[in-house]
């Protein structure tokens, strides 16, 4: 009895000591250039770039030549000239925008085979010193590290 029980134990030890196999690996965006312009009430207007190597779960690497948002345009606005090598796409937008600053939001969609994947991330953004530009938006450069995914799959049309 003593060497099943002795079995049962190791195997449950073992398996305890196994990694998570579901395990996300890290994956994360660079934002380069960050600037706004700003009056003495609020910064509306927004321009950066933004980019991603390829993930270690099969995110394509993308790269924007620069995104340009109005954060008083609810909702998020689509970055010009995206490179990715499957049809996909990135969207900001800042909310919450105001003197002090706001919430820098992405959302980055791509298409592999039959599925649509959607990740999500954010950062906060800050105004510093007395307005004067380029410098006084912090950071200028900062990387994003998604919070949270989705996948839909898409149905083929007859």
């Amino acid at each position: 009895m003593l060497p099943k029980a002795f079995a049962i134990a190791l195997l449950a030890a073992t398996g305890i000591a196994a990694p998570y196999p579901n395990e996300t690996a890290p994956y994360s965006w660079t934002v380069q250039k960050f600037n706004g312009t700003c009056s003495a009430a609020a910064c509306w207007a927004w321009g950066f770039s933004i980019s991603g190597a390829a993930g270690r779960s099969g995110q394509p690497a993308f790269e924007t030549d620069g995104c340009s948002i109005d954060s008083r345009v609810d909702g998020h606005q689509q970055c010009r000239g995206i490179e990715v090598d499957v049809p996909g796409g990135v969207a900001v937008q800042i909310d919450s925008a105001s003197i002090i600053g706001g919430l820098l939001t992405v959302q980055y969609t791509f298409q592999q085979g039959p599925i649509r994947y959607t990740y999500y991330g954010n950062h906060s953004v800050t105004r510093r010193g007395d307005g004067v530009q380029p410098d006084f938006l912090q950071p200028t450069e900062f990387l994003i590290v998604p919070h949270a995914a989705s996948a839909i799959g898409m149905r083929g049309r007859d």
